[in-house]
């Protein structure tokens, strides 16, 4: 996903932008859908979440930090509306996070922006710790959008090298975020789509 574009549609979003609004609905729905779908496993439920993190965003559509990942973001409110779906099902009690930490689960701003920020450093520590070339070709991948073939003919190498180091990179990422649970499966989740 381009940063840049999401920036300036975030910005027009804040001014009460409808366009803006469906642009970014149009852009993160199927992921946010298929992220929600894989814990759940009801579509119903699913798409319901989808359509409610969408709601939140709208009505606090003023209040967003544009120097956070968008993305981020909204799988951080998927994920916490996750957890309260499945409690409502009583399928789950509690979720432990590091060191036996409660995640509490509500609409307090304050602790979303906290969790965000969180979720939001921890990938920042995983990619700058990457090796030069595999960190150049995962940023152009997921932060410029290029394709395989875009990035191989930019940095003059093969196609089969960069599909070897992308793999390394997601191999990486997976190993480091096994630690954090559930939020470790949004981390992986976010990277590898």
């Amino acid at each position: 996903m381009n940063e840049t574009t999401d920036l300036k549609l975030i910005s027009s979003l804040k001014r009460g932008d409808h366009e803006a609004f469906d642009a970014l609905y149009g852009r993160y729905a199927e992921g946010l859908y298929a992220f929600v779908t894989s814990i759940l496993k009801n579509p119903a439920d699913a798409e319901e979440i989808v359509q409610n993190v969408f709601v939140k965003v709208w009505e606090r559509r003023n209040t967003i930090e544009e120097k956070f990942s968008f993305k981020s973001y909204l799988f951080t409110i998927a994920y916490r509306d996750v957890i309260t779906q499945l409690r409502k099902q009583n399928l789950l009690a509690s979720i432990q996070i590091n060191n036996n930490q409660e995640l509490t689960v509500n609409d307090n701003n304050a602790e979303l922006e906290i969790e965000f920020f969180n979720i939001d450093k921890i990938y920042h520590d995983i990619l700058e710790k990457l090796p030069e070339k595999r960190k150049e070709i995962f940023l152009l991948s997921r932060e410029k959008g290029l394709s395989n073939k875009e990035i191989a003919a930019q940095l003059s190498i093969s196609v089969k090298t960069v599909e070897n180091q992308m793999t390394a990179t997601l191999r990486t990422f997976r190993e480091k975020l096994s630690q954090y649970g559930i939020l470790g499966v949004l981390f992986f989740f976010l990277f590898v789509r």
